[in-house]
């Protein structure tokens, strides 16, 4: 029998070797290797952010992370990277909280320059000072600008009793009132702009400005079509007024193409669908304003073609003028993001009421009309159709079948 310790190592099993670590070698035996070169390190992308420092009355100003919230515009910013830039601020004529965000960005003392003091506003640039910029010295396109408001506001007032505001008897004084709108769009070239959209808010920049020229041109171009058909009274004047509103909303669509092409920075925006909204609007409340801003651009040029009503081309005009002195007011921190979009958006309104107005007083069916063909069109956009692939046939419908659908006024 074998004795109970032997049984026990049995059961157990045996027990585990210990571990040990391998002696280590005290030389390689195999002979070293030449250090090999390092291979280039790949290519890695510019920075998002180039960095952006100062200097303003002797000292340096870091403004790299400011640089796309600058109402100016971040290029200004990157020209005076590395120089003296007091020039500049001064002669901008800065406010005081302009001078008060300024300390944020200070990094110290300009390097052999003497500190100076900077002059601050006392109480800030008032709303005049904000208003009435050495650009515009004699106010010219100011005083366009209140004239072409006071307009809007007799003719949509005018519209309350009046289908057609007033422009019905097609005079020479309705048609020169309307063209005043046209120099206004013009004369806003003569102010300095950024040429990239500034990030956050809604400024205007040079893109978002020439669109809003291309698309008021638009406008006066097929009101005077349409006045010229009214004045003449024959069906030759008539097919003139269509084919040439037809001519001018086609027109538009090309030249708002170019001009992208021409002023667009960054090819992933777009002047509607990324403009920047208040960062406490809920992401619903966003893409609704977003929708109605689509389908208003539609609507826009569908009025435009109808050529029956003499105000519709004319009232149309209103948001889109009105859409650049809203983002100047951003701009010169006179007006919030949400009050910008709020003030847009009621400026949109206006024209579906007149419509509205018309169907329930004058039994008028075009604003059926207008808004299911505009949302046809933008349906099918939003399904990858080409913008010229629809809007081609419905210039061709227009001219063969319009004045079937429309209201004759």
């Amino acid at each position: 029998a074998l004795p109970r310790s032997a049984i026990s190592s049995v059961l157990k099993g045996p027990r585990p070797m210990p571990v040990t670590a391998p002696a280590r070698p005290l030389e390689d035996a195999r002979p070293r290797q030449p250090p090999q070169p390092a291979s280039p390190p790949e290519e890695l992308p510019p920075p998002t952010e180039r960095e952006i420092i100062l200097e303003i009355s002797g000292r340096r100003f870091n403004m790299t992370a400011w640089a796309n919230e600058h109402p100016g515009g971040a290029k200004v910013l990157e020209r005076l990277h590395g120089k003296d830039a007091t020039r500049a601020f001064l002669g901008a004529h800065h406010s005081r909280a302009a001078h008060e965000l300024l300390k944020r960005f200070d990094v110290g003392p300009a390097e052999g320059k003497e500190e100076a003091a900077t002059v601050v506003p006392e109480g800030g640039v008032g709303l005049a000072g904000k208003l009435f910029t050495p650009e515009d010295r004699n106010n010219r396109h100011k005083l366009l600008g209140v004239f072409c408001l006071a307009h809007f506001a007799f003719r949509y007032g005018a519209l309350l009793v009046a289908p057609e505001a007033g422009f019905g008897s097609a005079s020479l004084p309705s048609l020169a009132l309307v063209l005043v709108h046209a120099f206004l769009s013009g004369s806003s070239l003569k102010f300095a702009i950024p040429k990239e959209r500034v990030k956050g808010k809604p400024m205007i920049w040079q893109e978002f400005r020439a669109h809003n020229i291309c698309f008021a041109l638009r406008s006066v171009a097929c009101f005077t079509f349409a006045w010229v058909g009214r004045r003449a009274g024959t069906p030759a004047a008539r097919r003139l007024a269509i084919g040439g509103s037809t001519a001018a909303c086609l027109g538009a669509l090309v030249a708002a193409d170019e001009i992208t092409k021409r002023l667009r920075v960054d090819s992933s925006e777009s002047t509607t669908a990324t403009m920047p909204y208040p960062p406490s609007w809920r992401p619903e409340v966003v893409r609704r304003f977003k929708a109605f801003y689509a389908l208003s651009q539609y609507m826009a040029t569908l009025g435009c073609l109808m050529c029956t009503n003499l105000a519709y081309p004319f009232i149309i005009a209103l948001p889109i003028q009105l859409a650049s002195l809203l983002m100047t007011l951003v701009r010169k921190g006179l007006l919030s993001a949400a009050g910008y979009h709020l003030l847009y958006a009621g400026s949109l309104c206006l024209p579906y009421c007149v419509a509205a107005l018309h169907a329930v007083k004058y039994g008028s069916r075009d604003v059926v009309v207008l808004l299911a063909t505009a949302s046809a069109l933008l349906f099918a956009r939003r399904q990858g159709a080409s913008k010229y692939a629809l809007w081609g046939p419905t210039f061709a419908l227009r001219a063969l079948w319009g004045d079937r659908l429309l209201h004759q006024w």
